[in-house]
């Protein structure tokens, strides 16, 4: 079974939802809100160094 992972951004009126999970894991979804595309890209480039500090 892979554990491959997928990020979503949506744009709402107050800046930007982001969720994180697999597919098939509503449940286990995390969410976190953003105000600026900035926090989005900060917040997904630290989600990427985990995967990365996971991995190796």
């Amino acid at each position: 079974m892979s554990a491959r992972k997928y990020a979503r951004v949506e744009k709402v009126t107050n800046g930007y939802v982001i969720q994180v999970g697999g597919p098939g894991s509503q449940q286990r979804m995390k969410q976190w809100v953003a105000e600026s595309l900035d926090d989005v890209m900060n917040l997904l480039a630290t989600l990427l160094e985990d995967k990365k500090e996971k991995a190796s």
